[in-house]
């Protein structure tokens, strides 16, 4: 027997109220108390927009009817899994659309003659258009983050008010504003990539819509469907959403992207910081580019080619800093003098090492005791932070020569490298990064200040804010750090927020990063660092004013795999923020003698991806991982990748 559901206030759901409640509280209904009224209800209010979603895609009366009944049985049967029931107008149309293709495989009606879309126009070809058009909005729409997809979907579909979508949300009006500015924006670019004008799609899923007569006429047939004891399955059975790396959508140009930002000259230093060599005028590397048969020599790292789960339109490779190729390779140089040699032969010699002097005796010692030439890489051992001063004790009988310089130099973070003039003591960035030296490089900005704020985002605060005016509250934050921090106005007025916007947060001994983006999140406000000074800005402004930083990923075992660390972070780190997602970050991997990928994306990012690799690096032991090497097979000519849809 069914029971009269009750809402969380306590209040029984009654067919005259039902038009006044939530989604969730339908959905609650539902599932929990089986009141058809409440099913009947959801149905009715998204009939239009999901009609129309299945008969833009669809070819038949009957596959329309079918895509329709089995988005609403899928709501029926599974809705209970929905995690966010605010955003059941974005879930219901993504659904729609994969119910329309999977009806569309299912009945293979490809070659049927297609319905004609409800547009106000006699002109067949125009008729034609426009349901393209409207195809594709609804492909890039149901391609977008949920969040956006949801409050884009009520403002298209139903007209909400802002007012109304700010209730659904519960959340501000200046939330709505953002959410709506920032979806569109990049709905707009999605739009573009597939050669549409965004105003036009607009307009064609606007005239494509099916009339409300139509929807009521759906609606109710679904509606008596479903009243009877048990519930029918849906007519199509619905696949899970494939991965957005299957469409057509095109891969994120990687060098090109950030050439003009990198200034690679005045990156030199950091580049071609000491691994195998000391000297940076005497250090070479091989940078080849690859495009040999299957039986030539093996490549040791390769990206871009294929993408990530098979995208992009070919890879890349690097010579002398120009894109030539599809794979590339970085070789250290091999010493060739009779010097290296004789260095060579020696370092798994047994000896007897004994030293008492400081860090700048170093080669003076080494040399008088073993006979052969070794040289201070001065560069290097500013580099390692290493004090000159510092006094250097070690004492060492009969082991290997490679194992007692190790012994000798690793605690210094310098190691011994071979060159043709002899032994280099230099730098050892695998020993260093674990000290938090040489891991990271910001560009354009000053490192010393972007330190300084890392480290007041990681001081403990506690606060009680209640309704207390945004400028105000980030002013006792402000003290708290002993660092000012700015309010972006302009980007804050553009999407209808002032200073004075309130915010409630109480919270003890926590870190000030973590309660600043507490306060706000719920503003889609976001923390920048503009001219080397904290800032609250939108998140449209900070994602239109990108910082570049180099990382250095020596330690975390990835052994020159840029590919699978790029789609980590793609896929752990704001997703729908990578321009491979549609988005305007990027990341391009810069092979060199130390491994390294340069990183243009908003602050927020940047510290996420810090404290990703970060923990990569904490989780790895031991020697690092070499690549094993492949042969490629003679490359296949491919035609230009399709449109194709999400789902």
């Amino acid at each position: 027997m069914m029971t009269q559901p009750q809402t969380t206030d306590d209040q029984p759901v009654t067919p005259e109220s039902l038009n006044q409640r939530s989604d969730g509280e339908l959905l609650d209904a539902w599932f929990r108390d089986s009141h058809h009224d409440a099913f009947a209800q959801l149905v009715r209010r998204y009939s239009v927009m999901v009609l129309s979603v299945c008969q833009r895609r669809c070819r038949t009366p009957a596959d329309v009817d079918d895509a329709y009944q089995s988005t609403f049985l899928h709501l029926a049967h599974r809705g209970r899994s929905i995690r966010h029931p605010e955003r059941l107008p974005g879930w219901l149309h993504r659904v729609a659309q994969r119910s329309a293709m999977a009806t569309l495989r299912m009945h293979n009606t490809e070659n049927s003659a297609m319905i004609e879309p409800a547009a106000k126009t006699t002109d067949p070809l125009e008729q034609i258009t426009r349901q393209h058009e409207a195809i594709v909005m609804d492909e890039e729409l149901a391609s977008l983050p949920e969040s956006y997809r949801a409050v884009l979907v009520m403002h298209m579909s139903d007209d909400c008010s802002l007012q109304r979508m700010a209730e659904q949300f519960q959340t501000t009006l200046g939330s709505i504003r953002g959410r709506l500015h920032r979806g569109k924006k990049m709905l707009a670019a999605r739009l573009r990539r597939r050669g549409l004008v965004p105003v036009v799609a607009f307009a064609a899923a606007s005239a494509t819509m099916v009339s409300h007569a139509q929807a009521a006429s759906a609606g109710d047939a679904l509606i008596r469907l479903t009243a009877g004891p048990d519930l029918p399955p849906p007519p199509t059975p619905i696949p899970p959403p494939e991965p957005f790396f299957s469409s057509g959508a095109t891969l994120m140009t990687t060098l090109a992207t950030t050439a003009g930002v990198l200034a690679f000259g005045s990156l030199a230093f950091w580049m071609t910081m000491p691994d195998q060599t000391g000297h940076a005028e005497q250090t070479k590397q091989t940078v080849a580019a690859i495009a040999l048969p299957a039986d030539e020599s093996p490549v040791t790292a390769q990206f871009g080619g294929g993408g990530m789960g098979g995208m992009g339109g070919g890879g890349m490779s690097v010579t002398n800093g120009q894109i030539v190729g599809k794979e590339v390779r970085v070789l250290p140089a091999k010493p060739t003098t009779a010097v290296a040699s004789q260095v060579e032969e020696m370092m798994d010699e047994s000896k007897d090492l004994s030293l008492t002097g400081t860090v700048g005796d170093l080669a003076t010692e080494l040399q008088t005791q073993l006979g052969i030439p070794v040289i201070m890489d001065q560069r290097g051992i500013a580099f390692a932070e290493a004090d000159l001063g510092a006094a250097v004790k070690y004492s060492g009988k009969e082991e290997p020569l490679r194992a007692a310089l190790r012994k000798l130099l690793s605690p210094l973070g310098l190691k011994a490298v071979i060159e043709n003039e002899g032994l280099v003591i230099t730098a050892d960035p695998n020993v260093l990064v674990h000290q938090g030296i040489g891991t990271s490089r910001w560009i354009a900005l000053e490192e010393q200040s972007m330190t300084e704020i890392a480290d007041a985002l990681n001081k403990k605060v506690s606060v009680e804010f209640i309704d207390t005016p945004l400028v105000e509250a980030l002013d006792v934050m402000s003290e708290e750090l002993g660092m000012q921090i700015l309010i972006d106005k302009r980007a804050l007025e553009e999407i209808g927020l002032t200073t004075d916007e309130p915010v409630t947060l109480d919270a003890s001994d926590k870190k000030a990063l973590d309660l600043i983006n507490l306060m706000l999140q719920e503003l889609d406000l976001t923390l920048t660092a503009t001219n080397n000074q904290l800032t609250v800005t939108t998140v449209d402004a900070a994602d239109g004013s990108l910082m570049t930083r180099v990382y250095w990923l020596e330690g975390i075992g990835m052994a020159n795999n840029y590919d699978s660390l790029i789609q980590l972070i793609e896929t752990s780190i704001e997703p729908d923020s990578w321009e491979s997602l549609g988005g305007t970050s990027t990341i391009a991997p810069y092979p060199t003698n130390r491994p390294t990928i340069v990183i243009s994306t908003n602050f927020p990012n940047h510290l996420r991806i810090e404290s990703l690799i970060e923990t990569l690096r904490q989780a790895h032991f031991g020697m690092e991982p070499e690549v094993e090497e492949v042969k490629l097979p003679p490359a296949k000519e491919q035609g230009p990748p399709g449109g194709g849809g999400f789902f």
